[in-house]
């Protein structure tokens, strides 16, 4: 069987178990807990530990889940923020793609990519404290708007 089976078939594993295990739980904490969330992330790290000891070679599965996670990060912080925080969705996606990345790669081909990053933060930021500003009003509503309503 080739890797990509067994990741599949892993994830398929804890998915199942997972579900049994929610079950145990509270009320409150079974309303929270997303069994395919845990089941990929559980995966991907053991995947990481796996490729650290040279027992895990495809990077390319391995930076599928990764991505994945960093999207299923947004959407859930998404979902906990008042909207005017919404306008750092682009700077926060891709402080977590980067994290992601350097989790794969370390952090040595990415001066160039941190220091963009930082500087969207800080551009990000100005947008953020002139928000009501008649300048940038339209500016940052489009921004948090952009995927409102997808």
């Amino acid at each position: 069987m080739n890797e990509v089976t067994l990741v599949i078939l892993g994830i398929i594993g804890l998915f199942i178990l997972f579900l049994i295990f929610k079950n145990v739980f509270p009320e409150k904490i079974k309303k929270k807990f997303c069994a395919l969330c845990f089941a990929a992330s559980l995966t991907w790290i053991i995947l990481i530990v796996l490729k650290f000891e040279n027992l895990f070679q495809d990077k390319i599965i391995l930076a599928l889940l990764l991505g994945s996670s960093a999207h299923g990060i947004l959407y859930v912080a998404e979902k906990h923020l008042e909207e005017k925080w919404l306008l750092f969705r682009l700077p926060f996606y891709l402080t977590i793609i980067i994290i992601a990345y350097s989790i794969l790669e370390g952090l040595s081909r990415l001066n160039e990519a941190i220091l963009i990053i930082g500087i969207l933060w800080i551009s990000f930021g100005c947008m953020f404290f002139y928000r009501n500003n008649s300048r940038t009003k339209s500016v940052v509503k489009k921004i948090i708007e952009c995927c409102k309503d997808w």
